[in-house]
């Protein structure tokens, strides 16, 4: 038995990236070769206030090649919901470490929901959950914001996953986002994908 377990925080997978309706976007490619298991962090936000007649389907896919691409096969695939988003503007500028939410004009956002902070500096976006509402205009964060918001949008109906992954028997795994599902009508999102990796030592 091993003495310990060594985790290790990968670079992300996918950077926070804005994805067109209809588009697919591929991760980069995670080499566990040498890894027992692996946990894939997924951040998926729509980019519209208009519903999809399909949601997006994030396929985690394994192979037992070290190289080449005719043996991605689908492990895991997750679909998000259909219901359209409500985005709004953020008065003014939220502070690095604010929960108090503030925006221009009146949504219809509810406790727990998991909003998407579209930062005109992608990178700098964000997500966080929602625990109260105080008024159409104003709702409280559960943790505060990581950056400063100015007149970013704020988005509702995301979606998070975390998937562990048993990667014993994997040479590699990678994530597709296919905003294209089952020739279905999609919208603009926005996705963020990482990953944990365990390998044993001791």
């Amino acid at each position: 038995m091993p003495s310990s377990v060594n985790k290790t925080i990968q670079t992300e997978l996918l950077a926070i990236t804005a994805i067109a309706a209809n588009n697919q976007q591929i991760s980069s490619v995670l080499d566990v070769s040498t890894v027992l298991a692996a946990t894939i962090f997924i951040d998926h936000a729509p980019d519209s206030a208009t519903a999809p007649t399909k949601g997006t389907e994030y396929r985690i896919e394994a192979s037992e090649k070290s190289s080449g691409n005719d043996t991605w096969r689908p492990i895991v695939s997750l679909v998000t919901g259909i219901v359209a988003a409500n985005l709004k503007t953020v008065s003014g500028t939220l502070s690095a470490g604010a929960v108090a939410v503030t925006h221009t004009a009146a949504g219809t956002y509810v406790q727990d929901d998991i909003v998407f902070f579209k930062n005109s500096t992608i990178g700098n976006s964000e997500w966080g959950r929602l625990v109260s509402i105080g008024s159409t205009t104003t709702e409280t964060l559960a943790d505060g914001l990581t950056n400063a918001q100015t007149s970013s949008q704020i988005i509702n109906k995301c979606e998070q996953f975390v998937v562990p992954v048993d990667c014993t028997a994997i040479k590699r795994i990678r994530v597709v986002v296919n905003n294209k599902y089952q020739a279905g009508t999609t919208i603009a999102i926005v996705a963020r994908i990482a990953a944990i990796t365990a390998d044993s030592i001791g």
